[in-house]
């Protein structure tokens, strides 16, 4: 499973990249030049901005995913949330904090 914190790492690993300013229904969203290329929502939606003809092939390659429409044209795709639509846990939040590890150092 993808986390936000996996999502951010791959988006900011490319030239150029930087996350922006978030809002009230979005947690996170990236851009390069301060056009917007990938975002998630605060139920764990991921909405990726693409070509025409790459919404088409990840309709057909995702078909739990739906394409992103302006004006009936499409602009990107989004996929849900694998797990969840709760607003508050989604596998895009951040990790929980550090467990206690296994009781493996027990000795008798």
């Amino acid at each position: 499973m993808t986390t936000l914190s996996h999502l951010r790492k791959a988006a900011l690993a490319l030239p150029e990249a930087e996350e922006g300013a978030r809002s009230r229904t979005v947690v996170a969203a990236f851009s390069v030049r301060g056009k917007e290329f990938v975002s998630v929502s605060e139920g764990g939606e991921v909405r990726l901005r693409l070509p025409q003809d790459e919404v088409r092939r990840a309709s057909a390659a995702h078909p739990s995913g739906a394409p992103l429409l302006r004006g009936g044209t499409p602009t990107g795709f989004r996929v849900p949330s694998p797990t969840s639509t709760a607003r508050t846990s989604t596998p895009w939040s951040a990790p929980p904090g550090p467990t206690a590890p296994p009781s493996a150092s027990r000795r008798r």
